[in-house]
């Protein structure tokens, strides 16, 4: 009898734990494609990379990216970058920063950005170095 009392304890505590989890909801998702310009290196442990492409509902895309591996892990690091963008008239400005890991050929990007029209940015995608490609899918992050 004890023992199915601790049972339902621990199963009810973990039930409470998962509920208390971040939840992020996520709106108005969208596709970034990004054609790579340019890729180069210093030193062979930094490298910065220049792409330019449609960023969906922001028309337009220049970005710069710089990726490194600060805990020389190898096939996974992290990076930092700007972005602008340009629809008509309006210019948009974002801080873009995150994680990457090598899969085969490509690099997966996990990235959590900020847009200078005040919203927060999630964006999963991959980066292909030999096709000169960079592919986001992107959605707000519900505040």
């Amino acid at each position: 009898m004890n023992k199915k009392i601790l049972a339902f304890i621990f199963i009810t505590a973990l039930g409470l734990n998962t509920a208390s989890a971040i939840d992020i909801k996520f709106e108005n998702p969208f596709t970034i494609e990004l054609s790579i310009d340019s890729v180069f290196t210093e030193d062979g442990n930094t490298y910065r990379v220049s792409a330019s492409g449609n960023a969906g509902p922001y028309g337009r895309a220049y970005s710069s990216w710089v990726f490194t591996d600060k805990l020389e892990m190898g096939d996974k690091g992290e990076f930092f970058g700007t972005a602008w963008t340009q629809v008509g008239e309006e210019i948009f400005e974002a801080s873009i920063q995150g994680v990457y890991v090598k899969a085969g050929s490509v690099f997966k990007v996990y990235s959590l950005d900020i847009v200078s029209d005040d919203k927060i940015q999630m964006k999963v995608g991959l980066v292909d170095l030999v096709k000169k490609t960079m592919r986001f899918e992107v959605s707000d992050i519900v505040r």
